[in-house]
């Protein structure tokens, strides 16, 4: 039944037109980012100066196998595309009246929302997948055009792979946010900007600044959930002696893991309470 349950969730969210155009912004960005990094060190328009050093590192990131990595920090970037989907999605169906249907039908609350929450599964993959798809096709041709072809051998398959997981994993906390404020506001207005809000204002402005501060507060700044994407995608594989030093405000990989895990399971047993309390009645 649960995976029955599961299988109808997923071709319900890929038959989803939101998540084909996003994929597809998604895509049509990160090309034009490459492109237009290519251009920049190829030349310059007037007024336009590029130092020395951005000259020496920009070809590094736009050809193989420098530019698979960077398609992947560019991916995490797609949590904003995230948040639109899951909150449309997950507060539509009280709309839709989608829940009632299933409930009416004598699925568990419990089963219904925990198939529902894996399910969103597949868009964060799709996300990183086009992200890095979309880099890695343009970046061929610039590591031709620039290098003469690709060296195989200089790309690291399996890291590049924890790359691709932990990418996908660092974005679930922005995921967890979202459908809790989706079930338990019942709106999609509410949800997205909601965690819009969050995402943009209490971290983008206090994140850093709570960092500098001494005691608790500078210490519970590493625990959210930009600064434990920054823990996983900056430090995966720093030696931990050399971790404080290089970057004395995140934590190392391990905790930052954990962290991330404790954030998304602690926001979907919100989510769950809430969903098992709600009069579905009406």
């Amino acid at each position: 039944m649960f995976r029955n349950l599961l299988w109808i969730e997923n071709q319900k969210n890929l038959k989803r037109k939101l998540l084909w155009v996003e994929l597809i912004l998604l895509i049509v960005f990160v090309m034009f980012l490459f492109a237009g990094l290519f251009v920049a060190v190829q030349g310059t328009s007037d007024g336009i100066t590029i130092t020395d050093a951005d000259q020496a590192k920009i070809p590094q990131l736009i050809t193989w196998p420098g530019s698979l990595a960077f398609s992947l920090r560019t991916a995490a970037g797609s949590k904003l595309l995230l948040i639109i989907f899951v909150g449309a999605v997950t507060a539509s169906e009280y709309n839709w009246r989608t829940y009632q249907v299933w409930l009416s039908r004598g699925v568990p609350r419990s089963r219904l929302l925990v198939a529902k929450f894996i399910s969103l599964g597949l868009p964060i993959l799709l996300m990183v997948s086009g992200a890095m798809f979309a880099g890695g096709l343009i970046s061929a041709v610039f590591s031709v055009h620039i290098h003469g072809g690709l060296d195989l051998e200089q790309v690291n398959f399996w890291r590049l792979g924890w790359d691709f997981i932990r990418t996908a994993y660092t974005l679930l906390p922005y995921v967890s946010i979202t459908f809790l404020l989706a079930i338990a506001s019942r709106s999609a207005v509410a949800a997205i900007g909601g965690c819009t809000a969050y995402g943009l204002i209490a971290e983008s402005l206090l994140a850093q600044y709570l960092l500098l501060l001494p005691g608790k507060l500078g210490e519970i700044a590493k625990y959210l959930p930009v600064n434990l994407m920054q823990s996983l995608l900056s430090m995966s594989w720093t030696p931990p002696a050399l971790i404080e030093e290089t970057w004395p405000g995140l934590l190392r990989p391990i905790p930052a893991a954990v962290s991330i895990a404790i954030w998304t399971l602690v926001l979907f047993a919100i989510s769950l309470w809430l969903f098992r309390r709600q009069d579905f009645s009406g």
